[in-house]
């Protein structure tokens, strides 16, 4: 086939895969006839599967127009795009500098959807003056994996409620990719620096433009890996005098290829960190590190192989220098002067960071401000929590503590104070009653026995899926899945037995968990169901009432119906195991 053909044919692979979505909106305001708007669209797709769009606006009076009022800003973004947006922020340019504007979610006169800006003051042009405004979009679950290429998606102009009299579009992909198609074939391309840049230019373009850009690109040299961050804890330690320990618990699903040992998670810490190691419930993981571009590479290896629509849970530690992160400020108190994260390359649904201050040490403030709580005998942590933190989110904080450092000098005299005090008391109780056996309470082992069992359960249903897959892709031969199917059927139907039992016991018993016990049984129910589907499926492939290509296209639907409700009672019993050790 020609290079013409190829081409032809990749657009129209990306014409059939994505469906056209309608562009932002800006609505100007003002008297006279419509003002000039002249845009400069600079779009960076970026790994991770994010896209940033920065658009900046030129606003002035057109011809014979003595002044021009401009009291409002409006970019409005059609579905799904709202519910892509995951940061959004608008400036004006005044006295050489960029000054902030508030903005807020609103819906236009039309039914649009978007981003509302209210200018402080009405701003009056008069003639050869211009109003210059700045929109900066982070769009995620905009790029996607299909077999070994990957596609984004975005609107090509903004879509104005006026005309636009002219338009530079400039477009640049992740360092390393590979361009092989993009629909409308209205741009030019060259590379610098290994990243393929793309250009257009159009004057006079209508209102309410709807054309959306749609890309072909191999990966190449960059990576290749989304994932959708669900939820992520911090732990900071301060540990005078020389440390401070980073604990990074992640909860990803995984929206690109398989993560397996040769293909490994890379998380990114600073460059002078030390003793970096990675774990999940099983204990270590293999990992590797790499210093490259300012940071340290730390390669994470998972257990068992993660594939699209799974969820991996581990955590990252290492240390970094106390100096680094802490310095001394007067009247005895310390700064902690850091950042919630940095080095990442995804939206985090959920962040939470916990600063555990030093052993003697209290809280004095911070910014922004956190919750505190006391975690030991004499120990406070700080609780800090946000909701989608993006890479353009300011996630810098400073924290003051109160902290004497001779503590550590005078600790042993105080604990060996407190050991003789418990000594006496422990002395005196033994005259007055015998020792009494600590038992730990039955509820307790009754719920760990649940926890346990149900641990046991999952793993069986993890196993039963795999064999499933195994005997589907024609990997093993029908007796060998007869086999191993019978196996974890007995396996499983012993710990269901053993499992009602238990259940049964801890509603007597626990009724504060009744409501526990419901949302495990409801996400049971949708995968019955949802495995009753799979059975019929099957059925119905044997006899040849289905085509192979729409029988692969359901069960991958209907097994990620039941991942997504095995992963609810996964988080569940792991609550449940939190309170049991």
């Amino acid at each position: 086939m020609s290079k013409a053909g190829r081409t032809s044919g990749y657009s129209l692979i990306l014409l059939l895969f994505f469906a056209l979505f309608m562009g932002s909106v800006v609505q100007v305001r003002g008297e006279g006839a419509s003002p000039i708007v002249e845009v400069h669209r600079e779009v960076e797709v970026i790994e991770g599967g994010l896209v940033v769009i920065n658009d900046t606006f030129e606003v002035s009076p057109p011809p014979n127009v003595t002044s021009l009022e401009v009291r409002e800003f409006f970019m409005g973004l059609p579905p799904p795009f709202p519910g892509y947006t995951d940061y959004h922020a608008f400036y004006r340019l005044y006295n050489g500098t960029w000054i902030s504007l508030a903005s807020t979610l609103s819906e236009s006169e039309e039914g649009v959807r978007g981003f509302r800006v209210i200018l402080p003051t009405p701003v009056t042009l008069g003639e050869g003056e211009t109003l210059v405004l700045r929109g900066i979009l982070l769009l995620s679950r905009v790029v996607r994996i299909y077999e070994q290429q990957m596609y984004a998606y975005f609107p090509l102009y903004p879509s104005l409620p006026l005309n636009i009299s002219t338009c530079e579009v400039e477009i640049r992909l992740p360092r390393g990719a590979i361009l092989i198609a993009v629909d409308p074939a209205v741009f030019s391309n060259s590379t610098q620096n290994l990243v393929y840049v793309l250009r257009h230019s159009r004057t006079s373009i209508p209102p309410l433009q709807k054309t959306v850009v749609n890309l072909l690109y191999q990966a190449g040299t960059s990576s290749n890996t989304i994932v959708e961050c669900e939820h992520l804890k911090r732990v900071m330690e301060v540990k005078p005098p020389s440390r401070v320990e980073i604990r990074d618990t992640y909860t990803l699903l995984n929206l690109g290829p398989t993560f397996h040992y040769y293909n490994p998670l890379i998380v990114k810490i600073p460059l002078n960190s030390s003793n970096a190691r990675a774990r999940d419930d099983l204990g270590l993981l293999s990992t590797n590190s790499l210093t490259k571009e300012g940071c340290i590479e730390l390669h994470v290896r998972p257990r068992i192989p993660i594939r699209t629509g799974e969820r991996w849970i581990f955590t990252v530690e290492y240390s970094l220098p106390l100096e680094r992160c802490v310095e001394k400020g007067g009247g005895g108190n310390f700064l902690l002067n850091y950042v919630f994260l940095s080095n990442f390359s995804f939206t985090i649904r959920h962040l939470e960071v916990e600063v555990d201050l030093p052993e003697g040490g209290g809280y004095v403030t911070s910014t922004p401000t956190g919750e505190v709580s006391k975690i030991g005998p004499f120990r406070y942590a700080v609780h800090y929590a946000m909701e989608n933190a993006t890479i353009l989110d300011d996630l810098g904080f400073q924290l003051a503590y109160r902290y004497n450092p001779l503590w550590m000098t005078f600790r042993p005299t105080l604990w060996a104070s407190i050991l003789v005090l418990v000594a006496i008391v422990a002395q005196q109780a033994l005259r007055l009653r015998r020792p009494e056996e600590r038992k730990i309470p039955e509820d307790r082992l009754l719920l760990r026995e649940f926890v346990e069992l149900y641990e046991e359960k999952l793993a069986l249903s993890v196993e039963l899926e795999r064999l499933e897959e195994e005997i589907d892709s024609r990997r093993i031969s029908r007796s060998e899945y007869n086999k191993r199917r019978r196996v974890i059927e007995s396996r499983s139907s012993r710990v269901e037995r053993r499992l009602r039992g238990v259940k049964g016991k801890i509603r007597q018993t626990m009724p504060q968990l009744e409501e526990v016990l419901r949302e495990i049984e409801v996400a049971e129910v949708e995968i019955a169901s949802e495995q009753g589907n799979l059975r019929e499926l099957q059925a119905r492939l044997r006899a040849r009432r289905i085509s192979r290509g729409a029988y692969r296209h359901l069960r991958r639907e209907y097994l990620r119906r039941i991942r997504r409700a095995r992963s609810r009672i996964e988080r569940t019993v792991l609550s449940l195991r939190e309170r049991v050790s």
